[in-house]
């Protein structure tokens, strides 16, 4: 998402606008005019052994495409912005039977809507990939990718996928067993988005305190007084969003979800907008800018799994029971997995999204709950790009086992914790992919043996 679309997208989100910044047209103006099928096709041809193409395919290929069609892509945003407001009676299942319903129908409604936009968006993409020589939008995508999609996919079936079906299929019967009689039952609308979102834990943690936790976390690492605006505000949607190429410097939209589910969504999201802050203090956008969006996911995966941490549950209040805790890591042991299945769905064309078949399939295993069959979506639910998320959980795990190994349980409170996630971040930005920067900090090689190690429910 460029600069433009995540100024329109923040205001939205708040309520608040940004201040306007002299030099964002020019700098627009600069990326929208390597926007020319030519010089995308010539970028395209020469990606898959050069790193710097690599990353200027990054930085063009997302508006290359949204200006190939501007009009279909301000249908979808109208039509996702009736799906953006929070589903209450949906996702905690806390009304009546029956108010629960309508609102299942509402959504229904407003999903079918966007179905046939979202066929309009693949036919846009694909042929304005054709236009650039490829045979279709995630052939081009796939370009700026260090690794083959497909052989991320394969290689995480193999090592962390397979390894665990058993247990999460285990865990997810003792998930069900343990919530508590507000959850409505398997198959009624809202069910298994209650448990996603810990609904049954909500009373453990107050909404209305995400701000203030986050803010001593920002202070506990010494970050509030290290380069970098963090802009937080309070927004509308269901999770919190971040943005970290906000004019001047990164902002955080805090969601309205209640509990540690919430507060785990949130957590991931200070990390990667504080990431961005810092990076466009010291480096300016260009710092940001074509990045592999693995190292994006990577500090996400870093902040998002505090939950799992003890000490930090101590620290924020949290009254943790064994149940909580077998919630936690059962939710935590599908992040990895969901972005696997969202891989899968990406190489899908849109008719093939819905809830039957082979989509299905994909998701069943992933997760282990069935969805709905009363819910067919008319669109797909993620792209080729998710292979770059499924790596940077994987680095994630190494950047978290960095800092438990350097500085204790308790890292979220140690100013020298800051100062080397700021050392990763300065590493990001020179080497700007994952493979390189894990080799430099001397991680090891990426692979998913910490994901089997860590991940497991």
């Amino acid at each position: 998402m460029g600069v433009e679309s995540q100024a329109s997208a923040w205001s939205t989100l708040t309520g608040r606008a940004l201040p306007q910044d002299p030099g964002r047209p020019a700098r627009w103006e600069r990326v929208t005019d390597a926007c020319e099928p030519g010089k995308i096709s010539e970028l395209f041809g020469a990606a898959p052994g050069d790193r710097e193409v690599r990353r200027r395919l990054r930085l063009t290929l997302d508006p290359y495409v949204r200006l190939a069609g501007r009009e279909v892509w301000t249908e979808w945003k109208a039509r996702a912005a009736e799906l953006s407001r929070p589903s209450l009676p949906i996702l905690c299942g806390i009304v009546d039977p029956a108010e629960r319903e309508r609102e299942w129908q509402q959504r229904l409604s407003a999903e079918g809507a966007l179905g046939p936009v979202w066929a309009d968006v693949f036919a846009v993409r694909d042929e304005a990939a054709r236009r650039a020589g490829a045979d279709d939008h995630p052939t081009l995508a796939a370009a700026t990718h260090p690794e083959p999609p497909a052989g991320i996919s394969s290689a995480f079936e193999r090592e962390a996928l397979e390894p665990l079906d058993r247990q999460i299929a285990r865990a997810a019967r003792e998930r069900v067993a343990r919530a508590l009689q507000e959850i409505p039952d398997a198959g009624e609308p809202g069910s298994w988005g209650a448990l996603w979102s810990l609904a049954d834990h909500r009373d453990r943690f107050d909404e209305r305190r995400t701000a203030s936790t986050l803010d001593a976390l920002h202070r506990g690492l010494g970050l509030a007084r290290r380069p970098g605006r963090l802009e937080v505000a309070r927004g509308t949607g269901w999770w919190s969003t971040p943005f970290d190429l906000l004019e001047g410097g990164a902002g955080l939209a805090l969601g309205r979800c209640p509990g540690p589910g919430g507060l785990r969504r949130s957590l991931q999201a200070f990390g990667i907008a504080r990431r961005g802050a810092f990076l466009e203090a010291v480096r300016g956008l260009s710092g940001l800018s074509g990045l592999d969006p693995a190292l994006r996911t990577a500090t996400g995966v870093v902040t998002r799994r505090l939950i799992q941490n003890q000490s930090f549950l101590e620290w924020a209040g949290i009254p943790a029971d064994e149940g909580l805790l077998a919630d936690l890591r059962f939710e935590e042991s599908l992040a990895p997995r969901l972005r696997w299945a969202y891989l899968q769905l990406g190489w899908m064309p849109p008719a093939a999204s819905g809830d039957t078949g082979e989509a299905q399939r994909i998701r069943t295993r992933a997760t282990a709950r069935e969805a709905s069959p009363r819910r067919v979506e008319g669109r797909p639910e993620g792209d080729v790009e998710d292979a770059r998320h499924l790596v940077g959980e994987a680095l994630g795990a190494l950047y978290e086992e960095r800092l438990l190994r350097r500085h204790g349980s308790r890292w979220f409170l140690d100013r020298e914790a800051g100062r080397t996630l700021e050392a990763i971040w300065d590493a990001e930005s020179e080497l700007c992919e994952a493979a390189d920067v894990s080799r430099e900090l001397d991680l090891g090689r990426i692979d998913f043996a910490p994901i089997l190690d860590r991940f497991r429910p």
